[in-house]
């Protein structure tokens, strides 16, 4: 299964994800300032399987809401 980021639009953080339909309404965990909606939803990535990239990218959060 991939994995999908979304990045929050008021602090920056990016959401790593499986399952990005279930950020739906809820916060940020990084800010506690922005609720996910479903455009939020829409501009989701696919995550890179390459561990070495997300080491080299900061502020990641890894989610495991399944």
């Amino acid at each position: 299964m991939a994995d999908f980021k979304i990045m929050c639009p008021k602090c920056f953080a990016i959401v790593v994800t499986a399952h990005p339909e279930a950020m739906i309404w809820e916060l940020c965990p990084a800010c506690h300032r922005h609720v996910w909606e479903s455009y939020d939803l829409m501009m989701a990535e696919v995550a890179v399987a390459d561990s070495a990239a997300r080491v080299k990218t900061t502020g990641i959060l890894r989610l495991n809401n399944s």
